[in-house]
């Protein structure tokens, strides 16, 4: 899709929260699977919040290989790419995307017209048309993508009218009820109508992340963040640690600690979040990028916490590394440490 040179970690759970939401889910919780599906959507997803998404689109690869009818992999699999893409904050392969989506919703809409209508197989094609939506949304193509989502929406009412126990679909609809008051000021032209519903949104994702099977972590993660920008610090932070207690590599929980920590001003707490997600950026492929700029917030925190020698370090270390060729990071860099040199 594209790279962000102004990339700032709060665009990833703040102003584009529904980016990544739309793109990340985990089982189907009161939906009913083949037990074979069970255990292989929980290897799939417990892949994806670790954010190993090579590993998981391998094993659904293998898996699909079994019965190529089955719509559950191509679905996985199209959240597992729309997660990496969102945690490198760039396309990473925007035509396997669009291929996957053209194998998912062709599964799914076989699956409906072979099995008949069910909440299982509108949750299914709901999904799949929620993930392509935040393709969308992610190119700033904001027409296009709520023309999808509305879509999305329409199909995931229907399963919750289907079997009013499907939680996971709660996510998505709790996640759109929260969101779509901003949505709202950022496309007032095409969405004047719709007046936004934090409370009733907050109400659905806290639903869901008590109940739902596979979308419960989803829910967390994004109430955690929710509950930071609502400054309900207190939930914020009984989640996180949940959060981290399970997933201490997860890069998605990672930008969760470090959005509560900065939020609270706590800034050398920020800093050493920064610090671990630079340090594992360097090992992703493609990640030097965000290496580099997730170093660079670290120094602005240890400025702001007043510690100028690390600030001047950290610059020193950015603008030397051999592999930096962002124009902009290096200008941004390079002024940050006129800064503190200056002060």
């Amino acid at each position: 899709m594209f790279r962000i040179h102004q990339w700032f970690p709060q665009r990833m759970f703040n102003k584009t929260i529904i980016i990544i939401t739309l793109s990340f889910f985990t089982a189907f919780g009161a939906l009913s699977l083949p037990g074979k599906d069970t255990a292989f959507t929980k290897e799939v997803t417990e892949l994806i919040i670790k954010c190993q998404f090579d590993s998981a689109a391998y094993i659904i690869d293998q898996y699909r290989q079994n019965d190529v009818s089955n719509p559950l992999p191509p679905v996985l699999k199209l959240a597992a790419l729309g997660m990496r893409d969102v945690d490198l904050e760039m396309t990473v392969d925007s035509l396997l995307f669009m291929q996957t989506y053209a194998i998912a919703i062709g599964n799914v809409t076989a699956y409906e017209k072979k099995n008949g209508t069910s909440s299982y197989s509108r949750t299914m094609i709901g999904f799949t048309k929620a993930i392509h939506a935040s393709f969308y949304l992610r190119r700033k193509m904001y027409v296009t993508a709520l023309q999808n989502g509305l879509d999305a929406l329409k199909v995931l009412r229907e399963a919750k009218e289907l079997d009013t126990s499907n939680t996971d679909v709660d996510f998505f609809l709790g996640l759109y009820d929260y969101a779509r008051a901003e949505l709202r000021a950022r496309m007032w032209w095409v969405m004047f109508w719709y007046p936004g519903n934090k409370k009733e949104g907050i109400k659905k994702l806290e639903l869901c992340g008590q109940t739902a099977y596979i979308t419960r972590n989803a829910a967390r993660l994004s109430l955690s963040n929710i509950y930071t920008d609502e400054k309900e610090r207190t939930s914020a932070k009984v989640l996180i640690d949940k959060l981290y207690e399970s997933y201490p590599d997860s890069r998605f929980v990672f930008w969760s600690r470090v959005k509560y920590f900065e939020a609270g001003k706590m800034y050398v707490d920020a800093a050493s979040v920064y610090n671990q997600l630079s340090f594992q950026y360097s090992g992703v492929k493609n990640g030097i990028y965000n290496s580099l700029v997730t170093k660079k917030r670290e120094a602005e925190m240890y400025k702001k916490a007043g510690m100028n020698d690390k600030v001047n370090n950290i610059c020193k270390s950015i603008l030397g590394n051999p592999l930096l060729s962002d124009k902009n990071l290096r200008k941004e860099t390079e002024k940050l440490l006129e800064s503190v040199n200056d002060s």
